[in-house]
């Protein structure tokens, strides 16, 4: 996990004695660098876990859908430490998404777009159903700067991913 490095500026060199007792601090040392490593991740874990429980909770807890998708996006916000989160809805109609909500920052907003199943990275995962992870989302030939871009943010990595039922596609 590293080295453990001692320089002397003493006249003393150092000796055998030195080194072996060095090891055995050295030793001690990353144990304990890993336990904290080890108890950060649980932690981690935990929090992230909460947060999936909180988010469970706010959207079983009400039936009015402005505040839930209001809930949900918080939540995943939070969750996940993004700078903005959309859920796009899905008509059977027309086959097409449109936002129901996005979330930058604490603003919340609206955005007048539908797009067709293929149609930029949202629209790619409705067609294909498949969760995309966009790490570049510029160089990315599906992104659309009238569509993926955020008024006051500028898009970096993406993540997407359908949101389905049992039975049907939902957004």
């Amino acid at each position: 996990i590293g080295v453990l490095e001692i320089v002397n500026k003493r006249e003393v060199e150092f000796t055998d004695d030195d080194l072996g007792l060095l090891e055995a601090v050295a030793s001690i040392a990353a144990a304990a660098l890993e336990n904290v490593r080890l108890y950060e991740t649980a932690r981690n874990r935990a929090e992230e876990l909460t947060l999936l429980n909180d988010i469970g909770l706010a959207l079983t807890s009400e039936l009015d859908l402005a505040t839930v998708v209001h809930a949900a996006l918080n939540q995943i916000q939070r969750l996940f430490h993004a700078d903005g989160v959309s859920l796009l809805g899905f008509d059977s109609e027309t086959g097409e998404l449109h936002c129901v909500r996005s979330l930058c920052g604490t603003e919340e907003s609206d955005v007048p777009v539908r797009l067709a199943p293929g149609q930029t990275i949202a629209g790619s995962v409705l067609e294909n159903l498949q969760a995309v992870l966009v790490e570049d989302a510029k160089e990315d030939q599906r992104f659309s700067v009238s569509v993926d871009c955020w008024p006051d943010l500028e898009a970096r990595a993406m993540m997407v991913v359908p949101l389905q039922t049992s039975e049907r596609t939902v957004g």
